[in-house]
């Protein structure tokens, strides 16, 4: 579900104006996501030993993280494939950020989006 079109609907059914969607938006581009080596650990693809040496190995070449992973042995590319994807899906939604912001409830947020879907 585009955020844009949720959004577009939250301003129809006045739960929000433009200026806050516009806020909301910027948040949503904005907030930090979660580090491949951190969602690798999480997901229990790498060791929080082989994260460190990762790290420190970057730390002293400048090489992307996935590189050297892969060069130390430590990651295939079907498993950085994996990551970046669960890394896209770390993104939080407009829904989220607006109960974040107490602009809104979850029980709320529940029944907009069940409005979405059928519209």
């Amino acid at each position: 579900m585009p955020s844009k079109r949720f959004g577009e609907f939250l301003i129809k059914k006045n739960v929000i104006d433009a200026n806050a969607l516009v806020e909301v938006l910027h948040i949503q581009g904005t907030r930090s996501i979660m580090q491949l080596g951190e969602i690798a650990v999480k997901n229990k693809i790498l060791t929080p030993e082989q994260l460190l040496e990762i790290l420190n190995v970057q730390s002293s070449i400048d090489e992307r993280f996935e590189s050297i992973a892969l060069l130390l042995g430590y990651l295939d590319q079907d498993e950085i494939d994996k990551l970046v994807d669960l890394q896209v899906n770390e993104k939080q939604m407009i829904g989220e950020i607006l109960i974040t912001q107490n602009k809104m409830t979850q029980d709320q947020l529940d029944l907009l989006l069940e409005e979405f879907q059928t519209v």
